[in-house]
């Protein structure tokens, strides 16, 4: 069972490479004669009675933590099987997917073979209790709790299915998730999430290609939202899914010895948008960086985490494993993402799904729909609920709507220029102009007319409704008898 997108944190999956000439180096270590003495004189004279295996965790812990490295570290035994299952997308649970719907928690996906679907459990379920107590007011987080078990142990579910009242006793078990998972999207373009960079992950993408251009897809959005990383293997596989040649990885080790893995004899497949957030990671930002420098495709989100580390696994005596960063990786162009991450070409600002946002690069257009009312802070977004952070008002006969808010339910991209003192919009591939205070705006260079100036109030920028006609190309609409202003893309 797991939450919609995913909740692993993006630090728990690291790339595992093994890199031929980076050369891990092997001694004598000066000095190491001392901790034996100091282990020694601690286990034999201390006022307690010690554990070896305490003071030898907190050796090994204090080596570590001296390289300032989150990613380099011991694992126990137990720690590295729930690692290895991470990689692998096997978990323990019932095999759904949630997520949290004007407050209710929803089967969003259940995946085959799982306790759910064998029982019979059907997206948009909703979850009204879980062993007897009602998950009123709970969480995502905390009915996911409540769900999680260890294999082989029961939970009983309460769900409302349309007017219906279900029950349902599972068994939790192991459930392994897939990798890839598609579909065709309205004008035929191809939809891909990859959740995890793992070993089934090439041969998973390629099955969903060819399924999708069998379909007759002619672009594709790879949506890598949440995608923890994994093996970097894997993505230089993936990347030659989409890049003829190129490079897709320069990896540094010790010493500046130097690896660059490469893409031959890949394929093109068109149009491509990726998704991405601040929680892709890794080997996921290997495979966005490459296919952006490389074949030009758009990305749209937000800025991904920023790990710029490569790790390989060392096998120790107790069961457990060393995981040690080997080298730094950059992008074809020479980028290091450490710390810094890749940021999105479209940043997605408010409600409106990235997925929208690259239907509409892709050539395909939804109607988008944004209704507010004069001096409420609420509103509505393609019928979903959307909070303002000011009123639209009236003066001088115009609405005027707080322009960031309003752009970005649009699904507009909105910056402030401090140098020009103008909002900057980018929409589409469209890029609009509104300088404070100006009777005129520019659009792609052109200039076009507004209907009264972006005015700035109580610190924040407030357009006139017709200013999203010129910048965005929206249809408005103002009702003076009931207040409510409509704004159609």
């Amino acid at each position: 069972m797991r939450r919609k997108r995913w909740w692993t944190v993006p630090t728990a999956l690291v790339l595992v490479v093994l890199l031929s000439g980076l050369a891990l180096g092997q001694g004598t270590v000066p000095g190491f004669g001392v901790v034996q003495q100091v282990y020694d004189d601690l286990m034999q004279g201390y006022v307690d009675h010690l554990s070896g295996s305490t003071l030898a965790q907190g050796a090994i812990d204090g080596m570590l933590a001296t390289l300032h490295d989150p990613f380099t570290e011991y694992l126990s035994p137990q720690a590295y099987q729930g690692f290895q299952n991470e990689l692998s997308n096997q978990f323990v649970g019932i095999g759904v997917e949630l997520a949290q719907e004007n407050g209710a928690v929803v089967v969003t996906h259940v995946f085959p073979n799982s306790p759910a679907s064998q029982a019979g459990v059907q997206p948009q379920d909703r979850i009204t209790a879980v062993n007897g107590e009602s998950v009123q007011g709970m969480s995502l987080s905390q009915v996911a709790d409540l769900i999680r078990g260890s294999a082989g142990t029961p939970v009983t579910l309460q769900i409302g299915r349309g007017t219906v009242q279900l029950s349902f006793t599972l068994t939790r078990s192991s459930v392994t998730v897939p990798e890839a998972t598609y579909q065709l999207l309205p004008g035929s373009i191809g939809y891909i999430q990859l959740s995890v960079v793992g070993a089934a992950a090439p041969s998973q993408l390629q099955s969903a290609l060819s399924a999708l251009q069998a379909q007759g897809a002619r672009g594709y959005i790879l949506d890598l939202r949440g995608n923890p990383g994994g093996y970097v293997s894997a993505a230089v596989a993936m990347a030659q899914d989409f890049i003829p040649s190129g490079t897709v990885v320069k990896l540094v080790g010790r010493d500046g010895v130097s690896q660059t893995l490469s893409a031959s004899q890949g394929r093109s497949v068109g149009p491509l948008v990726v998704l991405v957030d601040g929680g892709t990671a890794s080997a996921a930002e290997i495979l966005t960086a490459a296919l952006e420098e490389d074949v030009g495709a758009t990305v749209v989100g937000t800025r991904t985490y920023g790990k710029g580390s490569a790790q390989t696994v060392l096998p120790l005596q107790n069961g457990g494993v060393l995981k040690m960063t080997i080298a730094r990786w950059y992008t074809p162009d020479g980028q290091n993402v450490n710390g810094v991450g890749i940021p999105a070409q479209y940043v997605v600002t408010g409600d409106r799904p990235p997925i929208d946002v690259a239907l509409n690069l892709l050539g395909v257009t939804k109607t988008w729909s944004v209704d507010l009312t004069l001096g409420s802070t609420a509103g509505t977004a393609e019928g979903g609920s959307l909070t303002l952070p000011a009123a639209p008002y009236l003066a001088d006969g115009q609405a005027y709507l707080p322009l960031a808010a309003t752009a970005g339910a649009l699904g507009a991209q909105v910056q402030w220029d401090a140098t020009a003192g103008a909002v900057v919009l980018k929409f589409k591939r469209s890029k609009a102009v509104l300088p404070v205070g100006g009777s005129a705006g520019l659009v792609d260079g052109a200039s076009v007319s507004l209907p009264s100036p972006v005015v700035v109030r109580h610190g924040m920028s407030f357009a006139p409704l017709g200013a999203f006609r010129a910048a965005l190309g929206a249809t408005v609409s103002f009702d003076p008898t009931t207040g409510v202003v409509t704004l159609t893309e």
